[in-house]
């Protein structure tokens, strides 16, 4: 609220008579009628005035673009990068997610790129807040399923048995399968769940006591079954496997 403001204003050291000046502008409410108060405001300030005119020349063009006025509105009490931007900035809300926040945002400034090249260079510009987007495409179901990326995932039952699973994945690569290996020792419930969450059909399973023998476990989380089989035939396994559900 605004006494909330004035009094943060009032401890970082502004005056009585700057608080009188600013308070006005602080109860603007968004709007076409903000900016002509705005006018009315800055009607004595010459930079003021060139900072009104330059938000008309802004919702001029915007407009001038095909965007509709009730899509457009102007709030005096937006605030951005205050130590880089030099001119009217501005932020997109989707109306009917407003507990998202904005989701994209930018305006001018045109010092920032001088900083680094040595002269200085207009720009206006702007960023997209893509996990805002991603939360708003997931509330109206718009990202797609997608399929797996790979179809077998190959545990990794511990640190020693990192050269097995290589030696399994890389295998089931040169057979054409696309192969994914878990990326550290953990419970293998935990890989489990991995496998299951990115929908990834297959887990093998190279333990050392299996590996020994011969052999490798297989599991099918489509149906929960997992069986041991001989390493050699784990291709035509994972084949024959996918011709049974066919």
């Amino acid at each position: 609220g605004i006494d909330g403001v004035v009094e943060e204003l009032k401890q970082g050291g502004i005056k009585d008579s700057a608080l009188k000046k600013l308070v006005p502008f602080l109860e603007l409410e968004r709007g076409q009628e903000a900016l002509q108060s705005m006018k009315s405001l800055l009607s004595a300030s010459d930079v003021g005035m060139e900072g009104v005119h330059e938000v008309e020349q802004v919702i001029m063009g915007a407009k001038a673009l095909g965007l509709a006025s009730e899509e457009l509105e102007f709030d005096p009490t937006l605030a951005r990068g205050l130590d880089y931007y030099t001119g009217a900035i501005y932020e997109t809300f989707l109306p009917d997610y407003p507990h998202i926040g904005s989701i994209t945002g930018g305006g001018r400034y045109d010092q920032l790129i001088g900083m680094f090249i040595g002269k200085d260079i207009p720009a206006t510009g702007g960023t997209i807040g893509l996990d805002r987007m991603l939360a708003v495409m997931n509330q109206l179901g718009l990202i797609p399923e997608l399929e797996a990326s790979a179809k077998v995932l190959v545990v990794l039952f511990n640190e020693d048995g990192a050269e097995r699973s290589l030696m399994v994945a890389a295998e089931l690569r040169r057979a054409g399968i696309a192969v994914e290996v878990y990326p550290e020792p953990a419970r293998l419930k935990k890989q489990f769940q991995y496998a299951d969450r990115k929908g990834i059909p297959y887990v093998l399973v190279p333990g050392p006591d299996e590996w020994d023998r011969g052999e490798i476990t297989l599991k099918d989380l489509s149906t929960g079954k997992q069986r041991t089989v001989p390493k050699n035939n784990i291709i035509s396994e994972i084949n024959k496997q996918d011709v049974d559900k066919e």
